[in-house]
């Protein structure tokens, strides 16, 4: 049995805290790069999230990091991008299973992580159909 490194042991501790994708984590900290299991660089961009909230895009276990989307108040330097960020430099503030989105004036949608589907009035697409559906669009029949 190998032994766990600081950020697999973190993810495994926000997830039974009830992280998962759609969370809220708050960014507590920098972390150096390749310590502790943290096997990405942390860009200088990623220090404008410190002390702020992030929403979990995906969680990967076998990296010991986080991958995070910027909410109101992170700036990356005006790019729309995604950083990786070890486990063991956040923190659950909202477990979030359920997500709304409001697509306009009438319609919103509720995206529940936990059970992978977009609801839309009383319609509900599974996510497996909305990856289905983006295939045949990338192969060229919608």
């Amino acid at each position: 049995m190998s032994k766990k490194t600081i950020a697999e042991a973190a993810i495994e501790a926000l997830v039974s805290q009830g992280m998962q994708e759609g969370s809220i984590v708050k960014v507590t900290h920098k972390v150096p790069t390749r310590v502790g299991g943290f096997k990405d660089s942390w860009m200088t961009q990623m220090d404008s999230a410190i002390g702020k909230t992030l929403q979990v895009a995906m969680i990967k276990n076998y990296e010991g990091t986080v991958n995070l989307m910027p909410l109101r108040g992170v700036d990356y330097g005006g790019k729309d991008v995604h950083y990786n960020y070890p486990a063991q430099c956040l923190e659950l503030v909202e477990a979030r299973p359920t997500v709304e989105v409001k697509l306009n004036s009438e319609y919103t949608a509720k995206i529940n992580f936990e059970k992978e589907y977009v609801e839309v009035g009383c319609q509900k697409i599974f996510f497996s159909r909305v990856r289905q559906l983006a295939e045949a669009i990338e192969k060229g029949r919608p």
